[in-house]
């Protein structure tokens, strides 16, 4: 292929993740973490004024920093759930090719990062001159225009494991989809009781 795999796996995630298991698989690793992380960590702040109250700078700043962890968190939970549910459908992609389809499918999350800072560009814009510059149907556009990106991400991840796990469409979408339910799951189970545990104890 002669185009960027940045600009290549937009169209034509098959033949992208291909090459970049035949090169690197660990290519743009770091960057992929480092976008998703960002977007998910902006994306929890989705009320913008409250960037600006002093009770909410550190943890956001920290969350901030630790962005890049973040993003490499999902990938290899995600990951993980994929390929072991993977192996029941006799998948035969190693763990090292699965996780690289992950982050290369989350790619499309740029399209979100790129809302949450524009939004924050102009909410700090309207502190500056008070014009309003974000009307309520923008931030109806902006919210709608949010989903792109995991249904693009959705779709870039099926192609990626009918690549590497050597699946037939239909079994690449049960594939994806148990995984995420049962990372879902997880997620649920744990913030569940992290949070009975804060109230017993308050």
């Amino acid at each position: 292929m002669n185009k960027s795999p940045w600009i290549s796996m937009w169209t034509s995630p098959r033949e992208t993740i291909r090459e970049i298991l035949a090169t690197n698989p660990k290519k743009g690793r770091f960057v992929l973490a480092l976008i998703f992380g960002l977007q998910y960590v902006l994306g929890t702040y989705s009320n913008i004024t409250q960037l600006f109250e002093i009770s909410s700078l550190v943890p956001f700043f920290i969350l901030l920093i630790l962005s890049p962890i973040v993003g490499y968190i999902w990938f290899y939970l995600y990951a993980f759930f994929l390929s072991l549910i993977g192996k029941l459908f006799k998948g035969k992609a190693p763990f090292s090719s699965v996780i690289a389809s992950t982050a290369w499918a989350n790619l499309p999350y740029v399209i979100n990062l790129a809302l949450a800072f524009l939004i924050l560009l102009l909410f700090v814009l309207h502190l500056i001159t008070n014009i309003v510059l974000l009307p309520s149907g923008m931030s109806s556009f902006f919210a709608l225009l949010s989903y792109t990106a995991p249904i693009w991400s959705f779709i870039l991840l099926v192609n990626c494991m009918m690549e590497v796990q050597g699946f037939s469409v239909w079994k690449a979408v049960g594939n994806v989809l148990l995984a995420g339910l049962a990372l879902g799951f997880i997620i649920g189970v744990s913030v569940f009781a992290i949070s009975y545990y804060f109230i017993s104890i308050s």
